[in-house]
């Protein structure tokens, strides 16, 4: 059972054909990014990559439930988006499934 001391995004990420292994490395890149700048509130992301359609991801990025981070986090989200549309402009599609600044957990 993980910490109740973790909060979680889940992004649904496709990418053109052909662009998968630079998506991955860029991913190892932007996570590295945010913890070291991010690190009281950011802990880190697991990408999980589709068996059956290769160029559909799932990011699941973690969050430290600190005081401040519900303040913090819609900056990192604005960075984070701005980013993707830096260098991926329309060759990536990104979709929340599921985020902790628009749920309640229950348990």
């Amino acid at each position: 059972m993980q910490s109740k001391n973790i909060l979680y995004n889940v992004n649904k990420v496709i990418v053109e054909p052909g662009l998968e292994c630079s998506y991955i490395d860029f991913s190892k890149n932007l996570n590295e990014y945010l913890l070291s700048k991010y690190n009281k509130y950011y802990a880190g992301l697991q990408l999980y990559q589709n068996n059956d359609r290769p160029t559909v991801f799932y990011v699941v990025a973690s969050y430290n439930c600190v005081p401040g981070l519900f303040k913090v986090a819609p900056l990192i989200a604005n960075q984070i988006s701005k980013i993707y549309d830096r260098v991926w402009d329309n060759t990536v599609k990104r979709t929340s499934v599921f985020s902790f600044l628009t749920s309640t957990r229950v348990l």
